[in-house]
């Protein structure tokens, strides 16, 4: 069995110093969710810490039955790219595999949970460039659809919960009512929008 994870590292010295963020998230086929590419996950740290960036894109942690954890990098032939990704790994590696076996104690398989409707909403997935581009994974589309689904549910519901409200105020008005509706007021209000009256 071999399992594999995106890890996004990142960070902004200036709002958290001192403070690196690790996430790990599984990047298997075997769930929709699972098909997060490393700049979701990065939304996803940025829902809880805004403002962080990430330090090293492309990094996958594979985790085979029988053998350590290791990770693989985007290869890079640009020079000074290689040389950066060489110092990343001297500082990171270690810390990121240290943060993926204190996940796997925990009975775990990812580092944070963020809800895919938080996700949408604070990026606005109703923009008009979300909606007009061809969406990047399955599970982007999943969650533009899931997102405006709920807004019309919202919308519908704010509808409902108006018009209630201005048939009850125009009950008070005829039955005279000028404070609150006691809970027997309310009872008759029901039953006589009920039956019609």
């Amino acid at each position: 069995m071999n399992d594999v994870y995106r890890v996004v590292c990142s960070e902004n010295p200036r709002l958290y110093p001192g403070k690196t963020f690790i996430d790990i998230y599984p990047a298997g086929s075997s769930r929709p969710e699972n098909c997060l590419n490393h700049d979701c996950i990065l939304m996803m740290r940025q829902v809880i810490n805004p403002e962080v960036y990430s330090l090293e894109s492309g990094i996958l942690l594979h985790d085979k039955e029988g053998r350590e954890p290791y990770l693989q990098y985007e290869t890079t032939f640009n020079k000074r790219l290689k040389l950066y990704q060489d110092n990343f790994r001297k500082n990171y590696d270690k810390k990121i595999l240290e943060t993926f076996k204190k996940m796997k104690s925990l009975g775990r398989d990812k580092t944070m949970d963020v809800s895919f409707l938080d996700l949408a909403v604070r990026y606005d997935f109703f923009k008009s460039d979300y909606l007009t581009d061809t969406p990047k994974s399955a599970r982007e589309q999943e969650i533009i659809q899931s997102t405006q689904e709920h807004k019309i549910r919202e919308q519908k519901r704010q509808e409902l919960i108006a018009r209630k409200q201005n048939e009850l105020e125009n009950y008070r008005k005829r039955k005279n009512l000028s404070k609150a509706p006691t809970p027997e007021q309310m009872l008759a209000w029901k039953q006589a929008h009920i039956l019609g009256d």
